[in-house]
């Protein structure tokens, strides 16, 4: 992929689809693919499937990221 972008740094352009996560003291702590539009990451919640075979599991978006970095997400495989 490459490397980590500090929000304070640069921001992408519109539109542009980048992994953006909540990065503190070198830890992550939580990271979403999407695009970044007018100001603001947008999760892409196409492919996003939660499944409950145990009585417990749940999968859930936090949409209150508290995004640090991003990076450009790597081109496609060609088959």
């Amino acid at each position: 992929m490459g490397e980590w972008i500090s929000v304070n740094e640069r921001l992408p352009e519109r539109g542009k689809r980048v992994v953006f996560a909540d990065i503190v003291d070198g830890v992550i702590y939580s990271t979403c693919a999407g695009e970044f539009h007018d100001g603001d990451f947008v999760p892409d919640l196409n492919g996003i499937e939660a499944s409950n075979y145990d009585g417990g599991a749940m999968i859930y978006l936090q949409t209150s990221m508290d995004i640090t970095h991003w990076m450009p997400l790597p081109e496609a495989p060609t088959l």
